[in-house]
C-alpha cells in the first residue's frame, strides 16, 4: 500500500494512502475543528500539546481515529 505524505504551511501533515486522507497538526498550536468528507466536525489537537505524556518501554498506546 503505497502511502505519500505532505508538510503543509499550516504546520499539519497530511498522510494519503488507500484508505483515505488523515491529518496531523504538528505545530505547536490550540486545538481547532475541522470539518470531514461527510460534514461531521473533528477537533485537531497539536501533538506539541501532549509533550506531558510520559512513555516507558511497557507502555502500549493505541491511537486510533
Amino acid at each position: 500500500m503505497p502511502i505519500m505524505g505532505f508538510l503543509l504551511d499550516t504546520g499539519d501533515y497530511m498522510i494519503l494512502n488507500n484508505l483515505g486522507i488523515n491529518v496531523i497538526t504538528i505545530a505547536n498550536r490550540e486545538a481547532r475543528d475541522i470539518k470531514d468528507s461527510e460534514g461531521f466536525v473533528r477537533r485537531i489537537h497539536a501533538l506539541g500539546s501532549m509533550n506531558y505524556l510520559k512513555i516507558e518501554p511497557t507502555n502500549h498506546l493505541l491511537f486510533a481515529c
